[in-house]
C-alpha cells in the first residue's frame, strides 16, 4: 500500500517538477534574447569615440577600402564627407536573421529621409561578395551598400561593430560619430540627433 502511494505521489510530483524548471528554462532564454537583440545605445566611450577627430582609428577608418556592390570598385567613408548632413549605416550580413528583419525599416528610412539630407549605406560585413550580392538583389535594396571582403580584420572589427546589426550616425560634415545602436536604432532618439544635425524630421 505505502509503495503503492509512494509511487502514486512520485507520479505526480516528477512532471510538475519538471515543468516548473522547463518554464523557468524558456523565459530565462526569452529574456536573454529580448537584451540580445533589442536596440541598446552603445555607452562604451571607447567605442563612442573611434571616429572623433582625437582618436587614433579615425583615419584608418574613414579610408578603409570598401567594395560597391554595385559597381565592384573601391570606395571610402571618407568620400562621402560634405556629401550629407548625416550620415546613417547599418551594418549588417545575409546571414543574420535580426540583420534581415530590419532591412525593410532600412529602405523605408532611406525613401523617407534621401531628400532631406540624410545619405544611407549598408555596410556588409562577415560575408561573402556572392551572398551579399544575392541578398541586395532579392531585398532590392535602393541605397548604397558596400562590401567589406575583410572578414574578422576588417571594418567591422575596425568599428567594433562585431554584433550586428548595428547603426552608426555620423556627422556627414566631419564623420564624427554621433550615435550608435546594437540591434537596430531608437526612432526617437534617432530623429533627435538627426534634428542636432540640422535634418527635418516631421
Amino acid at each position: 500500500m505505502e509503495r503503492i502511494l509512494w509511487g502514486h505521489v512520485s507520479s505526480v510530483k516528477q512532471p510538475m517538477k519538471f515543468s516548473n524548471v522547463a518554464w523557468a528554462v524558456v523565459f530565462a532564454i526569452a529574456i536573454v534574447a529580448l537584451l540580445r537583440f533589442r536596440p541598446v545605445q552603445d555607452a562604451n566611450a571607447e567605442t563612442a569615440n573611434l571616429l572623433s577627430p582625437e582618436s587614433g582609428m579615425r583615419t584608418r577608418i574613414v579610408n578603409y577600402p570598401l567594395i560597391d556592390a554595385a559597381t565592384g570598385k573601391t570606395v571610402k567613408l571618407s568620400d562621402f564627407q560634405g556629401k550629407a548632413k548625416a550620415i546613417y549605416i547599418d551594418v549588417f550580413a545575409s546571414w543574420c536573421g535580426p540583420c534581415q528583419s530590419l532591412l525593410p525599416d532600412v529602405k523605408e528610412l532611406h525613401e523617407k529621409m534621401k531628400d532631406r539630407g540624410v545619405l544611407v549605406l549598408g555596410l556588409n560585413v562577415f560575408d561573402e561578395w556572392e551572398a551579399m550580392k544575392r541578398d541586395v538583389r532579392e531585398n532590392g535594396l535602393p541605397y548604397p551598400v558596400f562590401f567589406d571582403d575583410g572578414k574578422a580584420g576588417g571594418i567591422g572589427n575596425l568599428l567594433e561593430a562585431n554584433t550586428i546589426p548595428t547603426v552608426i550616425i555620423l556627422d556627414g560634415k566631419t564623420l564624427e560619430q554621433k550615435a550608435r545602436w546594437i540591434g537596430g536604432d531608437s526612432a526617437g532618439e534617432r530623429d533627435r540627433v538627426f534634428r542636432e544635425l540640422g535634418v527635418s524630421t516631421n
